[in-house]
């Protein structure tokens, strides 16, 4: 899906509403950057998909220092509910790791 914003609802409005729906069984981010408030905003539906046996995979972007180490730590606090992997990822060439993957 192809997400325009600001014409669009809120994308973290919309991905809840994706994760709730069930209709998967692995759900996998890639993003630049991650900090606890962003990873609050989703935990109670990945939370509950986790409960449900669904799985998440995470890749993590740390470059330009933007995530943090409690972010980080917020998408490992998940994996006392379900399968999460979090893998962080640097790129030593200087490019900026940026995707909005999910």
């Amino acid at each position: 899906m192809f997400y325009s914003q600001p014409l669009a609802t809120r994308f973290g409005t919309d991905l809840i509403r994706h994760i709730e729906t069930g209709t998967w069984d692995r759900l996998g981010i890639a993003v630049a950057w991650a900090r606890a408030s962003g990873v609050a905003h989703l935990a109670p539906a990945l939370t509950a998909a986790l409960q449900q046996g669904k799985e998440l995979h995470v890749v993590v972007g740390v470059d330009l220092d933007n995530t943090t180490k409690e972010g980080l730590e917020s998408f490992l606090a998940l994996e006392k509910h379900g399968t999460v992997s979090v893998f962080v990822h640097h790129n030593e060439a200087g490019a900026i790791f940026h995707p909005k993957l999910y």
